[in-house]
């Protein structure tokens, strides 16, 4: 690897800090990150799996788990604080409608949440202002979301008090971020200069600014767009199959192409090149018929490219691509030709580890700096009266569920979990958290649906049978191959975990 020969001269050999490569190239991988979103539909797809997968269609869902504690005759015991709880979650819900969240008022907590993870996926950072005071909605609290291109990576300097400012951003000499420089923008001129700052900057303390990015080495300073490893390929990529796509057109509608004879006049130009009325050969049109000008001769052009290897090439390179950005090749490029149920079953298990990943770091680097400072303001302006502001701390117990992942077959994966809880594999704690549920919650609105049916005469399905008579009878059935879909059966053979476990 740290060879120097005629094959590795052109391999880097020397590193730089990674604040030096980000001070020079920061903005053309910015800039080159958001045209292939805009433009590239495998970035498009990338950017939509993200979506999806980790923010998902409804959210991330709040639950606060405050609690007393209680003087039992065993002593002292936690005591869930339901009211309290349900109290701030239903305000919580409330802030986050899009008249409520966001400084603009257009956009719901859900979608800025999808705004975000998209950003920092693009740019590589996203900068979240806390915006606090009577002037920033019912509850005191909004969210300004500022372009990363207003940081500006050329700002470097070194302040009389020992601080130093780094690609925009305030450090103390233990890499501390202290304040943010933003440029000054004027809205106005954008659509004459695209973007316009002043040399001018807004300063805003660390403490009122969250700066989210995938930290990678250990004194980074700024993100690095997601499409980096891959952009020259997803670009190449792009390139070549617009090239294909235009050539097959080409080839299709059979373009002539003429040749001058020995004849021709030496003092014919191009411009001479016309049919009788008037019309340049080179628009010819499918099915159209012309007269050749003296002096030319038709050449026979036919173009064979696209060819059968462009295929093979292009999934090559998708696959590269999809480890590249950690998904699986059938999720980025919609094409699941050629997978096993195995395979593709495999290959799911790994990349939703990697949302769920994401998920947490999420929750994590965002979530939990927004609700501290929404709720800190909720209890000044009264917002979750009658709950006392002194009590913060208590009352600050966010926990944050996102979405949750099914398989195909629903039947046999509720049975998987009967066969988890059985043999306790898993608490129904567990299983419940699965399908973004909190235990606690899902039991008192089970609770309320039995009163419910007791109050109307219904009798309430208490006795679900843990085996139904028809799976069993499917277990005693001759087997499948093992390339058998069924992820209990292989060999021709039904496992019987009862017996493998006793």
């Amino acid at each position: 690897m740290a060879s120097l020969n005629r094959l590795t001269n052109d391999w880097i050999s020397s590193a730089q800090s990674i604040n030096f490569d980000l001070t020079q190239g920061l903005a053309a991988i910015r800039a080159r990150g958001r045209d292939l979103y805009q433009n590239d539909p495998i970035a498009k797809k990338f950017i939509a799996l993200l979506k999806k997968n980790v923010i998902g269609p409804d959210g991330f869902t709040l639950k606060v788990k405050s609690y007393n504690i209680v003087q039992t005759k065993e002593g002292p015991k936690q005591m869930a604080d339901k009211f309290a709880n349900r109290l701030i979650q239903d305000k919580f819900y409330y802030w986050s409608k899009k008249k409520n969240c966001s400084i603009t008022e257009n956009i719901s907590f859900r979608e800025l949440n999808e705004l975000i993870m998209s950003t920092v996926a693009i740019d590589g950072e996203c900068f979240i202002v806390h915006l606090k005071g009577k002037q920033y909605g019912k509850f005191g609290y909004q969210i300004q979301l500022i372009d990363a291109s207003q940081v500006d990576e050329k700002l470097n300097e070194i302040l009389p008090n020992g601080n130093y400012i780094q690609m925009g951003i305030e450090f103390n000499k233990n890499r501390k971020p202290i304040n943010y420089y933003f440029k000054k923008s004027d809205p106005s001129q954008e659509n004459t200069y695209g973007m316009y700052y002043e040399n001018k900057y807004d300063i805003i303390s660390a403490d009122k600014v969250t700066h989210l990015f995938v930290k990678e080495f250990i004194n980074q300073a700024r993100g690095i767009c997601w499409f980096a490893p891959v952009a020259l390929r997803m670009h190449m990529l792009n390139k070549t199959s617009e090239a294909a796509v235009i050539n097959f057109r080409v080839g299709a509608s059979k373009t002539l192409v003429l040749e001058p004879t020995e004849n021709t006049d030496p003092n014919l130009t191009e411009a001479d090149a016309v049919d009788p009325y008037g019309r340049a050969l080179d628009n010819v049109e499918p099915g159209e018929t012309y007269k050749i000008p003296y002096g030319y001769k038709p050449f026979d052009y036919n173009p064979q490219y696209p060819n059968a290897e462009f295929g093979i090439f292009t999934e090559a390179i998708m696959q590269q691509i999809a480890s590249g950005l950690d998904t699986t090749h059938p999720s980025l490029s919609s094409s699941y030709r050629g997978t096993t149920w195995t395979s593709s079953r495999t290959a799911l298990i790994d990349e939703r580890d990697g949302w769920k990943r994401i998920q947490n770091w999420f929750a994590e680097h965002c979530l939990d700096d927004i609700f501290p400072n929404w709720l800190y303001m909720a209890l000044l302006t009264n917002a979750v009266a009658p709950l006392p502001a002194e009590k913060f701390e208590k009352f600050n117990e966010a926990f944050w569920y996102g979405r949750g992942f099914s398989w195909v077959d629903p039947e046999k994966e509720e049975n998987a979990r009967i066969k988890q809880l059985k043999y306790n594999f898993k608490t129904f704690g567990e299983i419940i958290a699965d399908d973004n549920k909190d235990l606690e919650e899902h039991l008192e609105e089970l609770a309320a649906e039995k009163e419910l049916f007791v109050k109307y005469n219904i009798n309430f399905p208490d006795d679900i049978p843990v085996n139904d008579p028809e799976d069993d009878a499917e277990d005693k059935s001759p087997g499948e191959n093992e390339n058998s879909t069924d992820p209990e059966k292989k060999n021709g053979k039904a496992l019987n975990y009862e017996k493998i476990i006793n």
